[in-house]
């Protein structure tokens, strides 16, 4: 598959059905984060994941980097770059470590697989989306022979369940310099991709003057 030319349906069918033969290794894989105790709150647990997922793109070959929380917190940030072909996008995919769940639930509910629904504390949100990511990068390797790229950065979060405070400064750094970022959260249940959500601002508003009910104080004036 020529790295300069847009892929074709076979190419497309090709990527395919290399990540369909990978699908027995993404179960094992997802089955041992999921089992992984990792609350936001539980930096050992997010660094293991955090460990994981770096030995994971080194052997991909990206250049990883671990940015620890600044207040001893959280997890560590994980960054992996992988340089590519001159010309080519500049592309940025992020997925977060941790999770809502309190210390122990892994243990009391670990991951199971009925048919094909997968359960466990995190399986989708989001230790099925960060193995897409990582799965989605080897299978380009592996299909094209090399990242059709000029720089891939692959970002690890390791506390986006508590508003990313330790993580958001490499974000945006690595954004400022990316032509398009994804996020590897799941789409949606028919297999929608989520191209934009609403935001959330926190507003401060000071009012000066004198208190005075309107009713009450109807027709009076006050300086």
């Amino acid at each position: 598959m020529p790295v300069t030319s847009p892929p074709t349906d076979a190419d497309l069918a090709a990527l395919h059905a290399s990540i369909e033969r990978e699908l027995p290794g993404f179960l094992a894989d997802l089955e041992h984060l999921v089992n992984i105790d990792c609350g936001s709150y539980v930096p050992a647990g997010v660094d293991e994941v955090g460990r994981w997922t770096g030995g994971f793109l080194e052997r991909l070959g990206a250049r990883v980097e671990y940015r620890p929380d600044p207040d001893g917190r959280l997890g560590s940030t994980v960054l992996g770059t992988f340089e590519g072909r001159r010309g080519g996008a500049r592309v940025l995919l992020i997925g977060h470590m941790d999770t809502v769940f309190e210390p122990g639930t892994p243990t009391a509910r670990p991951f199971r697989l009925d048919g094909n629904i997968a359960t466990g504390p995190g399986v989708t949100d989001m230790k099925a989306g960060l193995l897409a990511g990582l799965y989605a990068v080897e299978a380009i390797q592996r299909t094209v022979g090399e990242l059709p790229f000029a720089r891939l950065t692959f970002i690890a979060n390791p506390d986006e369940e508590v508003a990313s405070p330790s993580s958001t400064p490499h974000i945006r750094a690595a954004a400022a310099d990316a032509d398009v970022a994804l996020v590897l959260e799941c789409g949606r249940a028919n297999g929608n991709i989520v191209s934009a959500r609403k935001g959330i601002a926190d507003l401060e508003v000071v009012v000066h003057g004198r208190a005075a009910h309107a009713g009450a104080d109807r027709g009076r004036r006050h300086r």
